[in-house]
């Protein structure tokens, strides 16, 4: 049975959500660095040094319950416990003209205010876009290319054995002195992969460890080289989750915009009503 938030949690998810929000990170310059360094995310050292949060609770076992908690699932909290970031199923929204203008700024005295567009404007850019989608067929997005030779295929764990890829990450950059671009494995797998960003970077990890074994933490996995059709089959399927993913995401963000401009015209006609 999932346990209730407390009101202390609520305060807490209520807090993180707002700086992985939709208002506050496309502004927020410093998180906007920090989710660059890490596929999005950022530590909870991090978090614990902004004082609204740390006010609440500078207890890390604390914050990272009650975000879990979390009935909008906003937020992800990762398998070591110890990183948050947006959820990838709940992209920002574009960054469009009209969003700019749509966008949230703030009064002297604190309070925040929607700017006004006018009506002719709005209405001028509407039939822009509808001509311009009429006049343009959208183009399938074409096959992502990756580099050859980067592509790191791993074994050697065994049923109930447990491994983040956090751990395997950390590893491979502290042997190899290369940074991973992903790691394609989950807690509870038996194998994963880990690929690289430039061509034979797994090629050069591979003479820098014995015998084709790495050790993570009291595990010895054994690596290997993915190569020719292998090599070729793993990269199709990469390639056509990433496209998958981004098609999902620039989905989302139109789906978002829509339930906002229908909310804008429910108000519109409720102000309407009121009137009349």
């Amino acid at each position: 049975m999932v346990k209730m938030a407390s009101d202390l949690e609520h305060k807490i998810i209520r807090q993180i959500e707002y700086y992985f929000g939709d208002v506050n990170l496309p502004r927020d310059k410093f998180l906007q660095e920090k989710i660059k360094e890490d596929e999005g995310w950022v530590t909870l050292e991090v978090l614990l040094t902004f004082k609204r949060l740390a006010n609440l609770s500078s207890d890390p076992e604390i914050i990272v319950s009650a975000v879990e908690k979390s009935e909008n699932k906003l937020v992800e909290v990762s398998e070591d416990r110890k990183k948050f970031r947006r959820n990838p199923e709940q992209p920002i929204p574009e960054l469009d003209d009209e969003r700019r203008k749509e966008l949230m700024t703030r009064t002297e005295s604190g309070r925040v205010i929607i700017l006004l567009i006018r009506k002719k404007e709005i209405e001028e850019r509407k039939k822009s876009k509808k001509e311009k989608k009429a006049n343009v067929e959208e183009k399938p997005e074409k096959k992502l290319e990756f580099p050859k030779g980067a592509i790191l295929h791993f074994t050697g764990l065994e049923e109930g054995q447990t491994l983040t890829r956090e751990e395997v990450k950390e590893k491979i950059k502290e042997v190899g002195e290369i940074e991973v671009s992903f790691v394609d494995f989950h807690k509870g797998d038996l194998e994963g992969y880990a690929r690289f960003p430039e061509e034979n970077n797994a090629i050069e990890f591979l003479k820098k460890i014995t015998d084709g074994e790495l050790e993570v933490d009291k595990f010895k996995l054994k690596v290997r080289v993915l190569e020719g059709e292998e090599e070729e089959e793993y990269l199709k399927k990469t390639s056509e989750a990433v496209i998958e993913l981004r098609k999902k995401q620039k989905q989302s963000g139109r789906n978002n915009r829509r339930r906002k401009g229908n909310f804008g015209n429910q108000s519109r006609d409720a102000k309407s009503r009121k009137l009349n």
